[in-house]
């Protein structure tokens, strides 16, 4: 513990996460250094824009929608912290005659990027879309790229049909 809180006295933290790492003072004078982007310190996250800790979730497998039905775009945006890659499922189990189409999009200080997108969903199916480095670049399924430091997943409702469909995605290291 006491070389890892020796190690980010240097960037200037004050607080204490819940991991239990006693308060930082900065430099030895107790002045806080300007810092600015995310630490992580024992599986928590200090984000210097709203400076506080944040526990980072035990499991890189989140559930982004429960089984529902819908007819509007839903989306979500996904904080990457060390990871390389995102696996990212759409089970759609009453289509009807609506249509999905899933898009994962890169978000830049001046500019977001479709990275991947799906072909149109308009049957009852499992799809995946893969990001990872040394993937093949398969059109509507897979690129060979590292994950960005911010991602929005969107599903756009490309009708205003319902579909009764679930997401979930993985963080890959």
């Amino acid at each position: 513990m006491a070389d890892l809180a020796q190690k980010v006295v240097g960037l200037g933290i004050a607080g204490t996460p819940a991991g239990g790492v006693t308060t930082v003072q900065g430099d030895p004078a107790g002045t806080p250094l300007p810092i600015s982007g995310t630490v992580v310190v024992q599986n928590e996250i200090y984000d210097v824009a709203t400076s506080a800790w944040i526990p980072e979730p035990n499991s890189n497998y989140v559930q982004f929608l429960a089984p529902g039905s819908r007819t509007t775009t839903q989306q979500t945006t996904v904080q990457n912290v060390g990871y390389k890659g995102l696996i990212w499922v759409v089970k759609t189990t009453i289509i009807g005659t609506g249509s999905l189409t899933m898009n994962i999009i890169a978000n830049f200080p001046n500019a977001s990027v479709v990275l991947l997108a799906s072909a149109a969903i308009t049957s009852n199916t499992i799809v995946t879309l893969t990001i990872y480095p040394g993937m093949p670049n398969t059109a509507n399924v897979s690129t060979s790229q590292s994950l960005p430091r911010t991602v929005v997943l969107q599903i756009v409702a490309n009708n205003a049909n319902p579909v009764t469909y679930s997401s979930d995605y993985s963080l890959q290291s």
